[in-house]
């Protein structure tokens, strides 16, 4: 509860309970020079995500089902589509469309006979998209080789995983010249082309160096501290196999049902279509996204569990326990996160951006930010913890998502972690980095496996490989980001297990000296 102090200047305090540990939040450093407004928002967060952490226990035996009507929506999201697909496919079989209405058989039927009924129909869409299940099959054992070399050599995969991008463009501006040698008339635009490439890994570069080269060895340690954890559980790396396995099947299942709906939506209407593959298009890829989000989020919810449940030394099954409890009862936060964080971070930096560009905007800008900051309002600060942070709560405590999110948001501000520790880690961009290194092999693997089989349909198989790659590798590569994440706000709850339990002495003091080294400059 909170204890309202004063001091002998008659200054007011306030004194939260956070786990344990009693805050003064108004001497916090992200509160002291914020507007009355912003600070007493961010105060009101803090306190119910410190009234939240005192009341809901770590690992009740008995969880209750939490945002359930997202799962719900998620859930009929699928049997939409699923209808949807099974309705084009039966549009397209000739045996079904005989009326007038259909254009069927002259589109379609004298084009090739094994793709005049349904199964059929759907057996030569699987052909067109093998290969590119196949090669996104290789950027996952990609992965995996990524997961087991960060493990042994974490500080030079973490050089040469930031070093991509400057790689890629070196790459690019050779093959830039060697196209300049065969077509000699386009040479100024190959020029130009590899002076872009050139300036860009160039500034990615110098950015990398100049930027990152602190964080480096702070978030080695971090992966280390992740991979010796999982030393101790070998069996966690069957929640990346069967993460990667899933965006596989459901990857590849999205781009044959887009290729049966685009079929019937440029053959049997030909003549009448107004541009509805292109929606159809939208409508599956958001759908790809969606189910993958949901599988990669399951995935990092069970990691979370796994991991904090080791920390403090929890009984029982780890694997099969924290599997069931984000497979049931944390499945709809799970879809809660899957439906509004990417919507959610992308107001909060288009806001940021208005009011970055505030002094230089006419009246119209002005209003557009107002209406957001309204939107923003309405969630409070802790929009910017609406994300996979905030699943870490509900995999420990089994709290909604917006509940778990004032819980993660009290724990990072009133530990000092946000700048200190939090600004440090390369999570994102290793993750991202990782993820275009898995699609880029990927890519190539489905090319060359579509080269053999049907070169014709080149295009569908680099797109499919290329984003199955990107989707299944970075559900592979969850292991490093939720373990770090699981063990980070564990520490912050409670710091003792990490280093008298499981003897990481050097990572605990580093945190301590970080937050110190944050509060006194």
């Amino acid at each position: 509860m909170e204890k309202p102090i004063f001091t002998d200047s008659g200054t007011p305090r306030e004194i939260l309970l956070v786990s344990k540990k009693q805050v003064d939040v108004h001497a916090l450093r992200e509160l002291r020079e914020l507007p009355q407004a912003r600070r007493e928002a961010k105060t009101k967060e803090i306190r119910i995500g410190a009234e939240v952490l005192k009341q809901k226990g770590r690992f009740p035996t008995r969880r209750r089902c939490q945002d359930f009507p997202c799962a719900i929506l998620f859930l009929a999201t699928l049997f939409a589509w699923l209808g949807f697909s099974i309705l084009c496919v039966k549009g397209v079989a000739s045996a079904e469309n005989d009326d007038a209405d259909f254009q069927d058989g002259a589109t379609v039927d004298h084009q090739a006979g094994p793709i005049r009924h349904g199964w059929g129909l759907i057996q030569w869409a699987m052909t067109i998209h093998l290969p590119g299940f196949l090669g996104s099959m290789g950027a996952v054992i990609t992965a995996f080789g990524l997961l087991f070399a960060i493990r042994i050599y974490p500080r030079p995969v973490i050089y040469a995983l930031l070093l991509l991008i400057p790689i890629l463009c070196a790459v690019g501006l050779i093959g830039i010249v060697i196209q300049m040698r065969r077509h000699e008339a386009q040479w100024y635009v190959a020029q130009f082309a590899a002076g872009c490439l050139l300036l860009f890994g160039f500034v990615y570069g110098l950015c990398t160096w100049c930027c990152w080269y602190k964080c480096i060895d702070f978030t080695a340690q971090i992966f280390e501290m992740v991979a010796d954890s999982s030393y101790e559980y070998p069996r966690m790396i069957l929640v990346s196999v069967l993460g990667a396995l899933l965006v596989l099947i459901w990857c590849f299942l999205v781009s044959v049902a887009f290729t049966l709906a685009s079929l019937k939506h440029e053959k049997d209407y030909a003549d009448q279509n107004k541009n509805l593959t292109f929606s159809v298009g939208i409508a599956f890829s958001a759908l790809l996204v969606l189910g993958s989000s949901v599988i990669n989020l399951l995935c990092h919810t069970t990691y979370c569990g796994i991991f904090s449940r080791w920390y403090f030394s929890q009984d029982g099954l780890l694997l099969v326990d924290s599997l069931r409890d984000a497979a049931t009862t944390s499945f709809g936060s799970i879809c809660f996160g899957a439906f509004a964080a990417a919507p959610m971070k992308l107001l909060l930096y288009v806001l940021r951006s208005a009011h970055w560009s505030a002094d230089q905007a006419n009246s119209t800008s002005r209003a557009v930010a107002c209406v957001l900051q309204l939107l923003i309002s309405c969630t409070g600060d802790l929009v910017e913890y609406f994300d996979e942070w905030a699943l870490v709560q509900c995999a420990i405590r089994g709290t909604c998502f917006c509940e778990s999110a004032k819980a993660t948001y009290a724990l990072i501000l009133c530990n000092g972690l946000g700048a200190a520790v939090l600004g440090d880690l390369l999570l994102n961009s290793l993750s991202t980095l990782g993820c275009l290194f898995c699609g880029m092999i990927g890519c190539g693997l489905g090319a060359l496996m579509n080269s053999a089989l049907h070169p014709a349909a080149a295009t569908p198989v680099w797109i499919s490989s290329l984003v199955g790659g990107v989707l299944a590798g970075g559900t592979v590569l969850r292991l490093y980001s939720s373990g770090s994440q699981a063990m980070i706000l564990c520490w912050a709850e409670k710091s003792t297990p990490l280093h008298e339990s499981h003897g990481f002495e050097d990572i605990h003091t580093e945190l301590q000296a970080k937050i110190r080294e944050s509060e006194t400059s």
